[in-house]
């Protein structure tokens, strides 16, 4: 899976679980909590559905650590190469 599909994914999974979130405000730097309002129920849920939508498990140190859509692209692109060494290990 490449970035730009992560990207895209990250997004829409972010608009489906946040209430005042829509697709074309969405870019890299969009801050969550500050720009988005991201709560900390919505935070929880945006983890829940990222981990069902990439099938990956977000660690609570690592979730604290979301600040940005980068950022959250960035950890799923993590996850998924960390899944990968596993599943060839």
């Amino acid at each position: 899976m490449d970035r730009s599909e992560i990207i895209e994914r990250v997004k829409k999974t972010a608009v489906e679980v946040m209430r005042n979130c829509q697709l074309e405000n969405l870019e890299l730097e969009t801050r969550l909590r500050e720009d988005m309002g991201l709560d900390s129920l919505e935070a929880m849920s945006l983890i829940i559905a990222l981990e069902e939508e990439f099938s990956i498990v977000i660690a609570d140190d690592q979730a604290q650590n979301l600040g940005t859509i980068d950022s959250v692209v960035r950890l799923i692109e993590e996850c998924l190469a960390e899944a990968t060494v596993k599943r060839t290990t």
